[in-house]
């Protein structure tokens, strides 16, 4: 539906100013509102790029610090190590990277959510890997501890930046009056000359 323009101050309208041309405010709000939800698009578009990036970058971490670590001492014991990092490498390839690659806002949020989660789980089995005795070299497990941080630093701060997540707000903090500092005169000093 199409609403006319209404012009104010002339009866010539091809010397318009942008002054003189009114518009319905009906309509300036509609176009508003398509302007903040291509910008918000937008902001999910790249939100989801930088997740799937970061979501298989993550995946392929995971996994080749595990087949590293089993690499320098294979054992049937040490497989172990082998079945958090390729269950997670699953997860998040096929759930939540498939999730974070669509083009909903809901499966947006439920990608984010399901790396959040096994980022926070993969740190959790790196800082047991680290805790218990373990045949691997501890320098590539903490490596993977780091990593794991950073991807859970990152995904929620994603769901956070998307409006997915929001934090509660902390109630205003009490103003102090602070007491006013009494002013001193400081006495002038002399002034003094040089000889020459």
């Amino acid at each position: 539906m199409k609403y006319p323009i209404h012009y104010r101050g002339t009866t010539n309208k091809s010397h318009l100013t942008p002054h003189q041309v009114c518009v319905r405010p009906s309509l300036l709000v509609r176009r508003k509102t398509q302007t903040n939800l291509k910008a918000s698009t937008e902001n999910l578009d790249l939100i989801a790029l930088a997740s799937a990036q970061e979501n298989y970058g993550f995946a392929i971490v995971c996994l080749g610090e595990a087949i590293y670590s089993f690499v320098q001492n294979p054992s049937l014991d040490h497989v172990k190590i082998l079945v958090p990092a390729i269950l997670s490498a699953a997860v998040l390839i096929f759930v939540s990277g498939a999730a974070i690659t669509s083009d909903n806002a809901s499966s947006l949020a439920f990608g984010l959510e399901i790396a959040t989660a096994v980022s926070l789980l993969m740190g959790v089995t790196y800082v047991l890997r680290l805790i218990n005795p373990s045949p691997s070299p501890k320098e590539a497990v903490f490596l993977g501890l780091l990593l794991a941080l950073a991807g859970f630093s990152s995904f929620s701060q994603n769901l956070l930046v998307a409006g997915f997540v929001t934090l509660p707000s902390l109630p205003p903090l009490p103003s102090i009056q602070l007491p006013s500092v009494p002013s001193v005169e400081l006495p002038s000093l002399p002034e003094i000359r040089l000889p020459f």
